[in-house]
């Protein structure tokens, strides 16, 4: 599949000891989606190298997306099933602000059916705060030291 327009969206990807923060602004079209699930794949596998870790995707800004980008993320998400099994846990987290918020329940929702997550190891939340402390409880359950 080649972009045929221009990239919709920006992820950043940073390591807190155990745990991959990806800050995503959107919208996201397509062509984002794409080019990110090349991007995040070292990153994942640094993150695997080193054991039982879990990440948090921080939405800013935006978290709409276009129909086909969000299919394309459930798909990708499935033919990975379980290329991830160090990850421990996931916390998705958009704060009241950002435009779409009010969907992302749905979307987490999709994407947390799509990962096939064990119960009580994915959560939606509305500050990174909130979703460190439900992470920390997950690496500290699964011995990581200094959780």
């Amino acid at each position: 599949m080649t972009p045929s327009y221009p990239v919709h969206g920006r992820a950043e990807f940073i390591v807190d000891g155990r745990i991959l923060v990806i800050r995503k602004a959107g919208p996201f079209n397509l062509e984002f989606e794409l080019a990110y699930a090349a991007d995040v794949e070292e990153p994942i596998r640094q993150m695997e190298q080193g054991g039982p870790y879990a990440v948090i995707a921080l939405y800013e800004k935006s978290v709409l997306t276009t129909p086909e980008a969000m299919q394309y993320l459930v798909d990708r998400v499935q033919k990975r099933l379980p290329a991830t099994p160090q990850c421990v846990g996931q916390a998705i987290v958009a704060a009241r602000d950002v435009e779409g918020q009010t969907l992302m329940k749905e979307l987490t929702q999709r994407y947390f059916d799509a990962r096939q997550l064990d119960p009580g190891t994915g959560a939606y939340f509305t500050t990174i705060d909130e979703a460190k402390v439900f992470l920390a409880g997950l690496l500290a359950a699964a011995q990581v030291p200094g959780y």
